[in-house]
């Protein structure tokens, strides 16, 4: 029996943490052993946040895994917080201290993590002989601690990015654009392979050469939706995730259904407080149920009880990146309502794999979709739901992991 192969994972973000940014990773880290790599994941210390998901903690506490000590705002809210014996989901996302902390650290405001997660990764790598480093960005201090470690040691590195970072969060003085700039292109040159999540970011980061693995739906958390019984009446439309942007399309969607007799919204999620007044309209009242932030499970179970699910973007996010949410929504094997406006790489996705309708964010066009997606019965194609499923996503990276330490040694 061959002997598994160690990689480490340095990914910020991870379990409890209720954002999808969380499940690249750990999901990766669940499947790679069962194409011959075992994970250990480096990560930091409980932070601050608005929501967690303890259910999703207790999958990954099977995983190996190392949290380390850090000095950024979301850690030091989470220790300030406990300690006074308050809520631990606040100050390291209100606004003005995230600006703060953006001001006073150069790379990212996750950087004061970047010298604890070095030490700690250079003592797991000697202790556990570490063959290969995986790093997971955003926050790109992930690969700055990936990168370093690989330099250190001269062990194969492979440089992961989620989302156009430098478009999204654009730094805030030439200074710090100086020093990302240049932290990033160090990154991409000491990487002996990219992946990302899709060839939009590849182009917007100009990861020329990189391999494009998307996020995919973890199947493991679909049984006991696909056997949910319900009854409901007319067409329901469900959305799952977080709406606290101010650019989300929301509202148009809401006048599309109070004028459609037989057409029901459910969100299932975090919304903003300018929203809730418009939900709370009596016009809608029937018409749109709103739960609050849920397990990642619970959550899936409720929306599979829709005929669609519904995808939209703040405007920031729209041109190259794709929320992970579709790609659970494709596991569930539901037609999806997109709203979108202008070019973007979500309407590529629909178009691409057949998912469903793509409209602009405007209530006729909405309402006309709804009821071409009432007309007719839309199924999603068996080997695309299977193509972005968790395990493949995986075998394609444990493959990416066999070539760049088969090309190593062909240069040893």
């Amino acid at each position: 029996m061959n002997q598994m192969k160690k990689v480490l994972i340095v990914s910020y973000y991870s379990p409890p943490l209720g954002t999808g940014g969380v499940n690249r990773a750990f999901k990766f880290a669940k499947y790679l052993p069962q194409f011959g790599w075992e994970p250990y994941v480096l990560t930091v210390k409980k932070v601050a946040y608005f929501q967690y998901d303890y259910e999703k903690e207790r999958e990954f506490l099977r995983i190996k895994h190392l949290r380390t000590e850090s000095l950024d705002v979301a850690r030091l809210s989470y220790l300030l917080f406990r300690r006074n014996g308050r809520k631990t989901a606040d100050l390291g996302t209100t606004p003005a201290i995230a600006r703060l902390a953006r001001l006073f650290t150069l790379i990212d405001p996750k950087s004061p993590w970047i010298p604890f997660a070095y030490s700690a990764g250079l003592r797991l790598i000697r202790r556990e002989n570490i063959q290969l480093i995986f790093a997971t960005s955003p926050p790109l201090s992930s690969n700055v601690v990936g990168m370093l470690l690989a330099k250190r040691t001269g062990l194969a590195y492979v440089a992961d990015f989620r989302d156009p970072f430098l478009d999204v969060y654009p730094p805030p003085t030439f200074l710090h654009r100086t020093v990302l700039e240049t932290a990033f292109r160090k990154i991409k040159k000491r990487a002996d392979a990219v992946t990302a999540v899709t060839p939009a970011v590849v182009n917007a980061l100009g990861l020329e050469g990189a391999h494009v693995i998307e996020n995919g739906y973890d199947p493991d958390d679909l049984p006991v939706i696909s056997r949910e019984k319900h009854e409901k009446k007319g067409f329901l439309l469900a959305y799952a995730g977080s709406l606290l942007g101010r650019e989300f399309s929301l509202l148009p969607l809401l006048e599309a259904v109070r004028e459609m007799d037989d057409v029901s919204l459910l969100i299932v999620g975090k919304i903003g407080e300018g929203y809730l007044r418009f939900i709370e309209d009596p016009r809608l009242s029937g018409k749109v149920e709103f739960r609050e932030y849920l397990p990642h499970r619970e959550a899936l179970r409720l929306i599979a009880k829709a005929d669609a699910l519904w995808v939209t973007q703040e405007k920031k996010w729209t041109r190259n990146a794709v929320p992970s949410k579709l790609f659970e929504y494709i596991g569930l094997g539901k037609p999806i309502l997109a709203t979108v406006e202008g070019e973007s790489e979500i309407a590529n996705y629909i178009s691409r794999f057949r998912l469903g309708i793509t409209v602009s964010p405007e209530k006729e066009a909405i309402k006309r979709a709804l009821i071409e997606l009432k007309k007719r019965e839309h199924k999603l194609d068996p080997s695309v739901i299977e193509y972005f499923s968790r395990q493949k996503q995986t075998e394609r990276l444990a493959f990416i992991f066999e070539e760049v330490l088969s090309s190593q040694a062909s240069r040893s």
